[in-house]
């Protein structure tokens, strides 16, 4: 995930004035994937899955003490 957001950051820096941010990653899972085809959030499955919902967790906590951003280039979640 890690190599895969380095990557993306690489591309959208020369394209764009913006400086994006690591929240986390979810691994591939079936429930995931059952989740997009019911178009159903898969923290309403019943069967609950400890390590997604940790992984969820972890990326909603990242948004959530992100800095707002100095520039006046794109800006996703601003305060």
């Amino acid at each position: 995930a890690r190599n895969s957001f380095n990557s993306f950051q690489k591309i959208v820096a020369q394209f764009l004035d913006i400086e994006l941010s690591f929240m986390g990653w979810l691994p591939s899972s079936q429930v995931i994937s059952n989740s997009i085809l019911s178009r159903k959030p898969f923290v309403l499955n019943s069967k609950v899955n400890t390590q997604l919902n940790a992984r969820l967790a972890e990326i909603v906590n990242n948004i959530h003490h992100t800095r707002t951003s100095k520039t006046n280039s794109i800006r996703f979640f601003d305060k």
